[in-house]
């Protein structure tokens, strides 16, 4: 490992001819769009007056899984969720911890439990209270074994629930655990309605998802619609112009940028292959900010030959993160140096890092009886994003002897492929005939050190899909636990994430952007450094609404 920058070796041509090569990668041709490309139009329903007036419209690039808060795990599910159901904390775009359904929290002894205040006067979207006992129902909802939900290892650390008052709620701890209201911020600690749940049953109630929050689901369907209509009864409505939302499943990148530039919709991800294109459209706005999330090629850490810290060291150093973020991603996209992006304030930017270097790669490889080269396999997804990424990452691995057979997987199924190698009760079967060498995948963790390294590196998370374990990432993690003061957690972060680097569970790969594409009549949208889809404030123009 070592600090600075390699120059280019890796070629923009290199990188067309090898994506030109790679068999079954329809959705490379976004990368070869023509400079002189032009969008048709006349081929959507054109939307009424009255509509463009109430009606935010936005295409999305995967459907929709759940609105349930207990079974949530994909990222864009959280961020329609977030506008469904209200939270105890709030990150603002600042990264500021802040009140959301609660006014306020303390810890009387040591971060052992932790008291929350609630806000008065919140009732569900059917009409009943969200109060004290509204929470200690979800959170006990998601820790009993027969919910089944995904997010149960969120609450390992909670040992009960207890209602003080009608507005007044104390969480009980296991042991000191000092990062709960970080916790409290997921969206699957979106409060949901007791009556709606007990009304419609675990299976049925993300088809009736009912909360607190700004907005109310109107809509739904198999193909991928939703629509959210405006609560008035929000304890924050006057922030919120927008009538009604519309999320719109388009997974072809063109299309949507067809149907924002024809006016169809107003909101949509644009890649980085077509932002040069958008811009040139004149007919759409190009919102560009880093965002907090990793994007990485996970080793299989338990199996041959990446058990290896050597082979996983190497490989690190085959890789040239400047030329994977300039070539395949267009710039649009930052070298990922860490387990961090490097906008969180707790970044280690004195760290080492693996500088791009193929001979220490091949000596390595040699020295751990790989001179040779070896044979292995990477799991993608059939995205853009991630079949880009394995592209790349298998050309550079080439150069040093790692011959790799990328296996893609529709998005939509992609980690049930996972699941018979490592179970939601922690079984682990790393070696398992069928079982993955690597893997291509992202995280978005939020706003807080600890929704990335405490989830993808801790031993028994079950979102650690490297099966990377190392004792000592184990006992700092436990640690940080007990630490109330954020700065004194900030030292041990930072310490985390040298044992991390240095032990190279990853290919340390890029720090994604958000690109949106958004049409010139929505104003005063701004991008939420996680991705989220924040509403309050913004204006449809021509349209009227709400100040």
């Amino acid at each position: 490992m070592s600090k600075g920058s390699a120059k280019p070796e890796f070629t923009r041509r290199d990188f067309l001819r090898t994506a030109a090569g790679a068999a079954g990668l329809r959705v490379l041709g976004g990368l070869s769009i023509p400079a002189g490309l032009t969008v048709l139009g006349g081929c959507t329903e054109k939307r009424t007056p009255e509509e463009l007036a109430r009606r935010l419209v936005i295409a999305v690039d995967e459907r929709i899984q759940t609105l349930d808060p207990a079974y949530q795990n994909m990222a864009l599910d959280s961020f329609v969720i977030a506008n469904i159901y209200d939270t105890l904390t709030w990150h603002t775009r600042e990264l500021e911890l802040i009140p959301r359904l609660g006014l306020s929290w303390e810890s009387p002894d040591g971060a052992l439990s932790w008291i929350f205040k609630l806000r008065p006067d919140v009732k569900f979207h059917d009409g009943t209270v969200c109060d004290a006992e509204a929470v200690k129902y979800h959170f006990e909802r998601i820790k009993d074994p027969k919910t089944q939900s995904k997010r149960r290892s969120k609450l390992n650390k909670m040992n009960a629930v207890e209602v003080i008052d009608p507005l007044t709620v104390r969480f009980e701890m296991t042991e000191p655990y000092s990062v709960w209201p970080i916790v409290m911020r997921d969206s699957f600690a979106g409060i949901v309605s007791p009556t709606a749940v007990e009304k419609y049953g675990d299976q049925e109630f993300t088809l009736h998802p009912t909360g607190s929050g700004p907005y109310m689901v109107a809509h739904q369907d198999p193909r991928g619609l939703v629509v959210l209509r405006r609560n008035p009864n929000y304890w924050q409505a006057e922030k919120y112009a927008v009538e009604e939302v519309e999320l719109r499943t388009v997974l072809e990148p063109t299309t949507r940028l067809i149907l924002l530039e024809q006016g169809a919709i107003d909101l949509c991800s644009i890649t980085f292959a077509h932002t040069e294109v958008a811009e040139k459209t004149g007919k759409v706005e190009i919102l560009n900010s880093p965002m907090l999330q990793v994007r990485y090629v996970g080793f299989n850490n338990m199996k041959p030959p990446f058990n290896d810290l050597r082979v996983r060291q190497a490989a690190n150093l085959a890789i040239n993160r400047d030329e994977l973020v300039k070539y395949a991603f267009r710039g649009n996209a930052d070298p990922l140096l860490g387990p961090l992006p490097t906008v969180l304030p707790a970044f280690n930017k004195d760290m080492p890092t693996y500088n791009y270097d193929p001979d220490k790669a091949k000596a390595l490889l040699k020295e751990a009886g790989y001179e040779k080269g070896m044979d292995v396999v990477l799991w993608s997804k059939d995205d853009v994003t991630d079949t880009n990424l394995g592209v790349v990452v298998a050309d550079q691995l080439r150069h040093i002897g790692i011959r790799v057979e990328i296996v893609r997987f529709d998005r939509n199924v992609y980690w049930d492929k996972f699941d018979p190698y490592q179970t939601l009760d922690l079984n682990w079967y790393p070696t398992k005939p069928g079982v993955f060498d690597l893997y291509a995948a992202g995280w978005v963790g939020g706003e807080h050190p600890n929704g990335y390294l405490d989830p993808l590196f801790r031993s028994t998370s079950t979102s650690n899909s490297s099966f990377y374990k190392n004792e000592e990432v184990d006992r700092v993690l436990a640690q940080i636990q007990t630490v109330v003061d954020e700065n004194d957690r900030t030292v041990l972060y930072k310490k985390l994430q040298e044992i991390i680097v240095a032990d190279a569970p990853w290919i340390f790969a890029y720090s994604s952007r958000v690109l949106w594409g958004v049409n010139p009549r929505v104003k005063n949208l701004q991008i939420h450094p996680a991705g989220e889809y924040e509403f309050h404030g913004v204006q449809l123009a021509g349209g009227g609404g709400r100040a």
